[in-house]
């Protein structure tokens, strides 16, 4: 059985985005913030290191798509002190505390938005976004959005997960559904789109972008204890533990936990490792040409 985000072929994809499209709605309010940002060490770093490859310049004016709680927002407007940085979020929550921390910055505004309906039309050098897409179920529409929000010549770099991702973890959620605690565990679409590098290219394309780079590759994730990974779990995982009694959420994330230990367990330390697989992608508008769909 496949697992873990949306079919990316076949006849039925038209119907299975539509499905996860109400599911992503439908969830955009159930972010924590505040726990987000205190169990998302993992994102972060790795959206530093993004970040790096970006090749920020002083006067270059980027948008952020998923900027959570606005940490890597913050540091791309401080790298940008002459240009201007915009970070959007579907969640509200997350703008409050991005707001809340870094709205003091003056090249730096936070706006609650849809990734899938950019509304921006030129003005970005360069388009950002770390960990979020595969939340996102229609690509199409989010790379016809980042066309129409570059600049001529502009770039952008995306990191989301990829086809594979988490698959161990997946099993270990899926074990759990046969479960009589919670027989509605599973009988939602995923909410996630973890889409393959054949895939992306074809909607880079049909999109008038350019791309530059389009590849999948694994990456471990880290926790350095049973807290930390049950933390990650309850933060990104929100989606499955909001199907059952809010009684036996705690309980839930006990059996994903000890099933996930049962095939992977921790090291000598108490740490755990996952499997991950990011997709990167960086492409270009090209000069003299339109990205309007």
């Amino acid at each position: 059985m496949w697992t873990g985000g949306l079919v990316t072929t076949g006849p039925r994809l038209g119907s299975a985005i539509l499905a996860a499209m109400v599911t992503a709605a439908r969830h955009a309010d159930d972010w924590n913030a505040s726990d987000y940002a205190a169990n998302s060490r993992g994102q972060e770093a790795w959206g530093r290191a993004l970040i790096a490859q970006l090749r920020v310049q002083p006067s270059d004016t980027i948008l952020d798509i998923g900027c959570g709680d606005g940490r890597l927002t913050a540091l791309l407007a401080t790298a940008a002190p002459d240009g201007r940085v915009v970070g959007i979020d579907l969640s509200p929550d997350m703008i409050r505390l991005a707001r809340e921390r870094f709205g003091n910055q003056p090249n730096l505004m936070f706006e609650t938005g849809d990734a899938a309906t950019l509304p921006f039309d030129g003005g970005f050098t360069k388009v950002f976004s770390n960990a979020t897409l595969h939340w996102v179920p229609d690509h199409a529409a989010v790379l016809d959005g980042i066309g129409r929000a570059l600049e001529p010549g502009g770039r952008c770099l995306l990191q989301m997960a990829g086809a594979g991702n988490a698959l161990e973890v997946m099993r270990a959620l899926e074990a759990c559904g046969d479960d009589v605690r919670w027989p509605e565990l599973l009988a939602e679409p995923s909410p996630w789109a973890f889409l393959d590098d054949f895939t992306y290219r074809r909607l880079i394309d049909a999109s008038g972008l350019r791309a530059l780079d389009v590849r999948l590759f694994p990456r471990d994730m880290h926790h350095e204890s049973r807290d930390a990974f049950r933390g990650w779990l309850r933060t990104t995982w929100h989606p499955y533990l909001k199907r059952v009694d809010e009684t036996l959420r705690d309980a839930l994330l006990d059996s994903i936990i000890e099933r996930y230990l049962e095939r992977w367990p921790a090291g000598p330390d108490g740490s755990i490792t996952l499997v991950m697989v990011r997709l990167q992608v960086e492409a270009e508008k090209p000069t003299g040409r339109s990205c309007q769909p």
